[in-house]
């Protein structure tokens, strides 16, 4: 299949965790069990933090993101 987005949002809007807005994301190749850090450049406010994964075809399908573990950080 074609690869997708790995996108990131921080924000404060449940259950539509999509609407928050994007912190970071990534296109490109990733190796099974590599680590991938997404940094929020500014820092961002919000109580939930989403990983979407958007597929790259014309017409968005159905597409999985598997997570083993995910860390989330703050400064305060």
């Amino acid at each position: 299949g074609a690869p997708g987005t790995i996108v990131v949002r921080v924000g404060n809007n449940r259950p539509d965790l999509g609407t928050n807005p994007i912190c970071n994301r990534f296109t490109g190749p990733l190796e099974e069990g590599q680590p991938l850090f997404l940094p929020c450049n500014p820092p961002m406010p919000g109580a939930f933090v989403s990983v979407h994964l958007e597929s790259a075809a014309p017409t968005p399908a159905p597409v999985q993101l598997s997570l083993c573990e995910a860390f989330v950080y703050t400064d305060q």
